[in-house]
């Protein structure tokens, strides 16, 4: 770099500045580099490096970032493993998603040529669609780096950072109990409190409310929960058109004033908010809630256990598994309530031309909602 001597001593400023800002640390009495981990190899890294933790309090795909998983540079080439980053992190970035990023525990850290490339190589959506950044446990080394974003090349980037100092802390922002907590972090997170600590659940009139106290089990209470039937009343009166529709993130404080509002037991017009992305969520985040999911963990094997759909249009078995041996282990307040989301899928999937949200799409983003977190 200009202004630093070639040959400056180990011990003189020059070296270590050089040392700071060049590659990822190694090893700089090699002559070559020793083989490179292969593809298993880099699987098994990615694996610990980045991997997908359910969704936020606002449904929105968290995705983790774990700074103790990165590897030897001399075992593995980084550019190849910020491409598989990359790549991975296509799967979310078409729509709002959240980031954890677990700076800490590391014995690897890689240089500021490195760090700027990765920075250069996120494009627009990248940035834009990352509604919250959750740095947890952060170094010297990450607070330099994410001022530096934020005073030079990205102010509005900066905004979405919120460091957290413990993961206590961090169960406040988004559920942590959704995420596999490496165990350097939890090394870590150990130097900072001696107890992880969660929020104390508090007790809703609607959400979080068991299904069957709302419905009763046959729905002989009513029917459908109000807030269920006003989302979707409201979305069809909008005509399922708003490109994104289940995707896209809302008003945070608007969506959380329309959650207390039922909570509280208020009479509340949706389309006084004047946003179909506010019911689509508020939606999934009333299925989220329920205390039992509409698929529950004890019908996961039965789950697995259903015939993958072929090619073949005349084969429905997976169809009648689905039908005659999964539905029926469903409490009847259970299916009420599925076989009316499934139809509001169906009726937005309609309409993919103009909403963009076919039912691989929608599949992606609901799904998460009706299983165990």
């Amino acid at each position: 770099m200009p202004g630093i001597r070639m040959d400056s001593p180990p011990s003189s400023p020059g070296w270590r500045r050089k040392n700071f800002f060049g590659t990822p640390s190694r090893s700089r009495t090699m002559d070559r580099d020793p083989p490179r981990q292969g593809q298993d190899g880099l699987e098994s890294v990615m694996s610990r490096v980045i991997f997908q933790a359910g969704v936020d309090y606002e449904t929105r795909p968290m995705v983790v970032m774990n700074a103790s998983g990165l590897p030897d540079p001399r075992e593995v080439n980084y550019d190849e493993l910020l491409a598989r980053i990359l790549s991975y992190l296509d799967l979310y970035v078409e729509s709002d998603y959240t980031v954890v990023f677990f700076a800490a525990g590391g014995r690897n850290t890689p240089g500021w040529n490195w760090v700027w490339k990765a920075y250069r190589s996120l494009s627009r959506k990248y940035r834009k669609n990352l509604k919250k950044l959750f740095i947890v446990h952060s170094t010297f080394f990450t607070k330099m780096l994410f001022s530096l974003a934020g005073t030079i090349i990205s102010p509005k980037f900066f905004r979405k950072i919120t460091y957290v100092t413990t993961l206590s802390e961090l169960a406040c922002h988004i559920p942590l109990t959704q995420i596999d907590v490496p165990p350097a972090v939890y090394q870590e997170n150990l130097k900072h409190e001696k107890q992880i600590t969660l929020p104390m659940p508090t007790r809703a009139d609607l959400f979080g409310v068991p299904l069957e106290e709302l419905m009763g089990y046959d729905g002989e209470k009513g029917g459908l929960p109000r807030v269920v039937k006003d989302c979707i009343q409201y979305l069809r009166a909008t005509g399922l058109q708003d490109e994104g529709l289940f995707r896209r993130s809302p008003n945070s404080v608007m969506l959380k004033q329309a959650q207390q509002a039922y909570d509280r037991g208020h009479v509340v017009s949706l389309d006084r908010f004047g946003d179909p992305h506010l019911a689509a969520v508020l939606l999934k985040k009333y299925l989220r809630d329920l205390p039992t999911p509409l698929f529950p963990e004890h019908l996961y094997p039965l789950i697995s256990r259903c015939p993958q759909p072929r090619d073949d249009p005349t084969d429905i078995s997976s169809v009648i598994y689905i039908r005659e041996t999964l539905m029926p282990e469903l409490p009847h307040c259970s299916y009420i309530l599925l076989a009316t989301i499934l139809q509001l899928m169906h009726e937005v999937s309609l309409r993919s031309a103009t909403n963009r949200m076919d039912a691989h799409n929608l599949a992606l983003v609901i799904t998460p909602n009706l299983v165990s977190g």
